[in-house]
């Protein structure tokens, strides 16, 4: 029988605690569990909160500390889980009872080593659907697909909804800690391994609340992602430059620069002029505008 790590990342999420504890005693399946909650500077009352709700919740350990981001928890989280798999639960999320088995199963079938699932945007546990008809998909070279961002969740391997084999976050020396947000980093490093599978059901529900600061933010860190993956992996993404473009294309802010850098996506499917070094200028000039 398998073994699953629970990695629960906290950051003020005192009012959805009690419902994600339930969520986390209620997920059934053939695997054991065990729970890693790490508490990451809450300015509110989740680490109370946490602590009176995991009582009745076996095999759990907690860690508080200053604000250090998600990337650096995981990475402490990661090097004291013992499952075979680790389902990355975020603060603000209900699971489905039965969606930590329907990952593992769906990784199972096709032979992958990550999964994920699509997310719902409301914290109501009605807003799951009753009988399910699982819509596994085995997705293929993940790295054009994180890019071109055709199924959202590929690129948030790491944070809500996502599970992966333990021995493979060791492979790819789990999350770029030089990243704040380690989604899309996390979810590249494991591309270079693994195939995913994408499970398109509801899985979880997970309260969102993005500002024009959270996608500034997000782009900052997807760009600096890319970057840092590109450079130390010339070999592969020399192949995918129009794709890399059109990723730049996707995630700029302004419909000037969106419509620069989809043109040169286009340019480059037609010639082999241009080298990764001069797309990595273009990645570094642009998240070095955003702060």
């Amino acid at each position: 029988m398998p073994k699953c790590t629970y990695i629960v990342l906290l950051k003020d999420n005192e009012n959805n605690i009690p419902y994600l504890i339930e969520s986390l005693k209620r997920t059934t399946g053939s695997f054991t569990k065990e729970f890693i909650i790490i508490d990451d500077g809450s300015k509110d009352k989740s680490l109370t909160t946490v602590k009176l709700a995991v009582n009745d919740l076996p095999r759990t350990t907690i860690i508080t500390q200053q604000t250090q981001g998600p990337a650096i928890s995981v990475n402490k989280a990661v090097n004291l889980a013992t499952g075979d798999y680790v389902h990355f639960v975020e603060g603000n999320e209900i699971l489905h009872p039965e969606s930590t088995m329907i990952m593992i199963d769906s990784c199972r079938k096709f032979g992958a080593e990550v999964a994920c699932i699509r997310l719902g945007e409301a914290a109501n546990e009605k807003n799951f659907t009753k009988n399910l008809s699982i819509q596994p998909r085995l997705i293929q070279a993940p790295i054009t697909q994180i890019l071109l961002n055709k199924i959202k969740p590929l690129r948030n391997i790491g944070g809500a909804g996502s599970l992966v084999k333990r021995n493979l976050l060791e492979k790819t020396g789990k999350a770029d800690s030089s990243i704040y947000c380690q989604t899309m980093s996390m979810s590249l490093r494991c591309a270079k391994y693994s195939n995913f599978v994408f499970v398109n059901n509801v899985l979880s529900l997970k309260q969102k609340e993005n500002t024009e600061l959270d996608k500034k933010f997000g782009s900052y860190n997807n760009l600096r992602a890319i970057y840092n993956f590109a450079s130390s992996h010339h070999e592969i993404c020399q192949t995918i430059i129009p794709e890399l473009l059109q990723h730049l294309s996707l995630e700029m802010l302004s419909q000037k620069l969106k419509v620069r850098y989809y043109l040169q996506s286009i340019r480059a499917k037609y010639t082999t002029s241009l080298l990764l070094d001069e797309v990595l200028e273009f990645y570094k000039t642009e998240y070095e505008k955003l702060f």
